[in-house]
């Protein structure tokens, strides 16, 4: 609340992943941001050398995933995220 809304854009990471260009220019947007014309080139170019990038992978303990379910559902629910996959550790 004490940030303007015309302060403050939130960002999904899947929406990022999905689509960054498009999350990226709605930030400089949302934010009136100058420089978009200047910063499009380079960033479309960072953008294109990621894309054999390679999500790192971690075992994860089922307990621990269930926990964090139970304490962050609300935050799951409130951005529309689904739980952990506890159970498929």
């Amino acid at each position: 609340q004490a940030i303007p809304p015309e302060r403050l854009v939130e960002v999904r990471f899947e929406d990022l992943e999905r689509d960054g260009m498009g999350e990226i220019r709605q930030i400089y947007e949302t934010l009136a941001l100058p420089g978009w014309a200047l910063a499009e080139t380079p960033i479309r170019r960072y953008l294109a050398s990621q894309q054999s990038y390679q999500k790192n992978r971690y075992p994860q303990d089922p307990r621990l995933g269930r926990r964090i379910n139970q304490r962050w559902r609300f935050a799951f629910d409130a951005w529309g995220y689904e739980p952990i996959e506890a159970d498929a550790a």
